[in-house]
């Protein structure tokens, strides 16, 4: 039977063409033909349309196994680099937030915990594989027992550290030593990360505490210059102070010459004051005292020092060379030297003509000198070693009463020449007013 589409012959009872692959209509099951039956039809070639359209399917295959073949080598490539990576990334291993310890204002960042070493080294061991036999020789399979701690170090680059509030931004900074892991190639193989990464939070839940002023209790400061070599400091606390601060009981108070802080809920601790000012002489104006208290311990508390350090204009005492004394301790001085005049002298055999400081620019060396008209001439009583600050203030007036009477006493002199001949030595001369 032929083929009703191409003409080609095909064997009987066939129903798709050998040919041209279309379907064969059964000749029979037609309507019979007319008087006039029509040769039959001669052979066509397969249309342009049927030959593109066999043509695209040809493509469509190829390219479909081309295409299937490459998506399979990325999966495999993926596969591969997955299978291949042996780093642990550090990032996984930070803490998500910090911890914050201390009071508002004096808080401080707690990076003890920081980074989970545990599990940083637990992965880093998952990591390893079958040792090759240079890496056993050399024993760089057993890296894992190096803690990744060793490589790396982290600290809170915050310059207000210690005394953070809420709200404030920490920046952890992380430093991987990878010049020091070279020497352990197998531990550096599995652990990633720069030089430097730096991690950032947010200061939060800090409580409120209790602010002390404890140079509150510091009455003066004092610089004794009468010793040229070494001045000395006296740091001089209010007498009987205390202040309450209402809070847990807090006070601070002033007792055997310390500084002391109570409370309720802790034990009383003391808070001392020392000076950090350099080249101490008689023309300091400005002195620092500081506290060497553990600022760490006392915020435990709940309590924190308003200031650690703070400056005071010191009284600096030297020997006397003024002649401006005070008006007070001039009167008070008068009396004491009347007193003893008096005693020494007769009440009417004597009377006061002069009082004045003799001294050497060059030397701490001086003495006040009370000059009285006698019947043998001049009396001059004199002591030295009184000591006078910038205010002319007369330091220890209240024991001159001993020196006087006792050791210093009073010399006579025919007149006034002879006296300051005896005292040549001394090169300058004041006069202090009588009153």
């Amino acid at each position: 039977m032929f083929c009703n589409h191409c003409g080609k012959e095909n064997p009987d009872g066939s129903k798709v063409c050998g040919y041209c692959g279309r379907e064969i209509m059964n000749m029979e099951a037609q309507p019979a033909a007319t008087a006039n039956p029509v040769a039959p039809a001669a052979p066509q070639s397969p249309s342009l349309a049927q030959k593109i359209k066999n043509t695209d399917k040809q493509k469509l295959k190829k390219y479909g196994i081309i295409g299937g073949a490459a998506l399979l080598a990325v999966i495999l490539m993926i596969v591969i680099i997955v299978s291949a990576t042996t780093k642990v990334s550090l990032k996984k291993y930070v803490a998500d937030e910090l911890t914050f310890t201390g009071i508002n204002g004096y808080g401080k960042a707690d990076i003890s915990d920081f980074i989970d070493f545990e599990a940083l080294n637990r992965d880093i061991k998952k990591k390893e594989k079958t040792p090759s036999k240079f890496d056993e020789f050399f024993g760089y399979y057993d890296s894992y027992y190096t803690s990744a701690s060793e490589y790396i170090e982290y600290e809170c680059t915050s310059e207000n550290n210690g005394k953070l509030s809420n709200g404030d931004k920490v920046v952890i900074t992380v430093t991987v030593d990878k010049d020091g892991m070279k020497s352990d190639p197998g531990f550096s193989k599995r652990l990633s990360g720069g030089k430097t990464i730096e991690f950032k939070y947010k200061v939060e839940g800090l409580p409120d505490g209790t602010i002390i002023d404890i140079f509150d209790a510091v009455d003066s400061v004092s610089i004794d210059t009468t010793n040229s070599y070494s001045p000395s400091v006296k740091i001089n606390l209010k007498d009987n102070y205390k202040k309450d601060y209402g809070v847990g009981g807090i006070n601070v108070q002033t007792s055997d010459s310390s500084i002391r802080v109570y409370g309720d809920e802790f034990q009383s601790f003391g808070v001392s004051v020392h000076t950090v000012t350099d080249n101490i002489d008689e023309n300091t104006k400005s002195i620092k005292l500081v506290t060497d208290s553990n600022m760490e311990s006392i915020v435990e508390y709940g309590i924190a020092l308003a200031s650690t350090e703070k400056a005071f204009t010191p009284r600096v005492i030297s020997y006397v060379k003024d002649a401006s004394f005070s008006k007070d301790d001039l009167a008070k001085l008068n009396t004491k030297m009347s007193e003893f005049a008096a005693e020494k002298f007769g009440s009417n055999s004597y009377k006061l003509t002069g009082i004045s400081v003799f001294y050497r620019e060059d030397s701490p060396d001086a003495f006040l000198a009370y000059i009285y008209k006698v019947k043998e001439g001049i009396a001059v009583t004199y002591f030295d070693h009184i000591k006078q600050d910038q205010n002319g203030r007369i330091y220890e007036l209240d024991d001159l009463d001993a020196r006087i009477d006792g050791f210093w006493g009073y010399n006579t002199y025919k007149n006034l020449d002879e006296f300051k001949k005896a005292n040549s030595n001394y090169t300058k001369v004041t006069n202090v007013p009588l009153s």
